[in-house]
């Protein structure tokens, strides 16, 4: 009991005396990563207002994106489907499984993460046209945001 009364004891002596020196610490690096997150909520912004110049911008946003969605659902499922070439085309040759029994784990691998970016990809593009659809209220919500974050540095000032 007194080992760990005295650790307790040396335990909170040290959190003390470091108390001061980390909350300097953590104010000097919220400072960056607030004037990060405002570069980024402007950077947003300025991105669907482009989109939303000409009409025309936002649907070749959207087409290019889903053929990219596409091209990667497209190469997926060409891979997750190579061993099943009928055996006319591969007849007494040694296929790649053979050499190495562990490639159906790299084929899966690499078919689930096309999967994932196809699905990022349409993720994100369905969040643009959200964006775009309500860019009024979009922006209102963006600038008291950075209003807000604003203000934050302000009064968080480190000393």
């Amino acid at each position: 009991m007194a080992i760990s009364l005295s650790l307790a004891l040396a335990i909170s002596v040290v959190a003390n005396l470091l108390t001061r020196p980390v909350e300097n610490l953590l104010a000097k690096l919220s400072l960056p990563s607030t004037d990060a997150a405002i570069r980024k909520l402007e950077a947003r912004l300025k991105e669907v207002k482009r989109l939303l110049s000409p009409p025309s911008n936002l649907w070749m946003h959207v087409l290019s994106a889903m053929l990219r969605a596409l091209l990667c659902m497209f190469v997926a499922s060409a891979i997750a489907h190579i061993e099943e070439i009928p055996a006319i085309f591969r007849a007494n040759r040694t296929t790649l499984s053979d050499i190495m029994p562990y490639v159906y784990l790299v084929d899966e691998i690499l078919v689930s993460v096309l999967y994932l970016i196809a699905v990022n990809i349409a993720i994100r593009t369905l969040m643009t046209l959200r964006d775009a659809k309500c860019y009024p209220e979009l922006e209102g919500e963006v600038r008291e945001i950075i209003a807000s974050l604003r203000d934050k540095t302000s009064t968080e000032t480190p000393p």
